[in-house]
Formats: C-alpha cells, structure tokens, sequence
C-alpha cells in the first residue's frame, strides 16, 4: 500500500473514475461496524487532506459516503480502490473504504 499523502492527484484520479457510475462500497471501523455490498450511484468524488485524509462520495438521491483519517491506498488485482488506516505501532487496521464496481465477495 502507499500512503496517499505521496500521490494525491493520483488517488484523486483513481476515485474519479467511479463518478458517474454504480458502485459497491465496502467500508468498516474497527473496533465499531461495517456495512459491505451497498449498492451507490456516484456523483462526485473528493479527496481532502494531508497526512491524514478524507474521501466522500457525493451519491445520488443526495445520499454521501465519507470516511475520514486514512492513510494509505492501493487499486487490488480485482480492480477495486482500497483505503486504510493503521490504529497503533503494530499497524493494526483501524478503518477501511473500499470502492469496486463488482459486488465484494459474501
């Protein structure tokens, strides 16, 4: 994974890419909840900030997806845009966002 503060224009480009599109969002907090496989059209895509940053997802019927405080980013083998944050010294994940226009695997 690389951390998105060294490629922001690059990330900002891999979000864009889902704008005008249906997508399938994978987002969790740890410890907390998550919810996978929801089913978003998205409008717009932002991405904000510096060594910690913010991605919202400006959806249709006015609805937004936004997760704050990550880190690092990559696009997996199945094509999918993946954000994280590490929790502690052991770099245990403290929060994911996943975008894919696939559903994620049940």
């Amino acid at each position: 994974m690389q951390l998105i503060k060294e490629a922001p224009t690059d990330v900002q480009a891999a979000l864009d890419r889902f704008s005008g599109q249906a997508a399938y969002i994978h987002a969790e907090l740890i410890p907390g909840g998550f919810l996978r496989n929801m089913r978003v059209h998205i409008r717009e895509a932002y991405l904000r900030g510096g060594d910690r940053c913010r991605v919202a997802l400006r959806c249709a019927d006015d609805a937004w997806v936004r997760m704050e405080d990550l880190t690092h980013w990559e696009i997996d083998r199945e094509d999918r845009l993946i954000f994280c944050a590490f929790g502690d010294e052991q770099q245990r994940l403290a929060r994911t966002l996943e975008v894919s226009l696939r559903p994620f695997p049940a």
